[in-house]
């Protein structure tokens, strides 16, 4: 138990510091490129995508067939596109 502890420990550290990453890469005015080049692309950041599926796939795979139906009806009355996996064949 003490083990499984610790591990949440660091996971929310890690949750902690990616989070304080990304409000730092929204929280600032938009700066031109650099001499190089270089500048983040616009939209919503790679990590923050990735932390959303990976929340969708994990509540996905707990939720009933009728919450999944409900969440993506709700979806659809806020005028929202409903996202669904490939079907398998």
């Amino acid at each position: 138990m003490q083990e499984r502890l610790v591990d949440l420990g660091q996971d929310m550290r890690l949750v902690t510091d990616l989070l304080h990453d990304l409000n730092q890469k929204v929280a600032g005015t938009p700066t031109a490129p650099d001499a190089t080049g270089s500048q983040e692309s616009e939209g919503i950041p790679d990590e923050l995508m990735a932390m959303v599926l990976e929340i969708l796939l994990l509540t996905r795979a707990n939720s009933t067939r009728q919450d999944i139906r409900m969440a993506q009806g709700s979806v659809e009355y806020a005028g929202l596109p409903v996202w669904e996996g490939k079907k398998r064949t």
